[in-house]
């Protein structure tokens, strides 16, 4: 299969994932109980659980975002000469997809820092990426 087919069907499969998710509202009910879980686990107050959520929530943002530029470099664009930029840029524009989305979908908000955390995620892949083509001895 061609890189760019592949690079496809990663982000056709990431954006109907995301799709499901932000326009079901499956997350928010996940994110309660998660909440409920630090409480418990560490007597705090409900302020002081919600900032552990949203630590939680932006770690996690950071780590799927990078898992998915090493996918698409190491996987869907391999053999491209620029496949980690071209990594970066597509998993970008998944990053604004998700917060457009946010913008329609009832009882959520889209944020730039939402994006910012986001780039970070993009930042660490492109790096790890960047780090395994130079050990094979590519360009990134």
């Amino acid at each position: 299969m061609l890189p760019l087919k592949r690079a496809s069907l990663v982000l056709i499969g990431v954006a109907v994932g995301f799709a499901i998710l932000a326009l079901t509202g499956w997350g928010a009910a996940r994110w309660d109980g998660l909440n409920a879980f630090y409480r418990e686990l560490g007597s705090l107050t409900p302020g002081q659980a919600d900032v552990w959520v949203v630590a939680t929530r932006k770690a996690l943002h950071v780590v799927l975002y990078a898992a998915l530029v090493v996918v698409l470099a190491r996987w869907a664009l391999a053999g491209r000469p620029h496949a980690v930029r071209e990594a970066v840029l597509l998993v970008g524009l998944v990053a604004l997809a998700d917060e457009g989305l946010q913008l329609i979908t009832p009882h959520r908000t889209a944020r730039w820092t939402d994006l910012l955390v986001d780039a970070a995620g993009m930042a660490v892949g492109a790096w790890m990426a960047s780090k395994v083509r130079r050990r094979e001895g590519r360009t990134t």
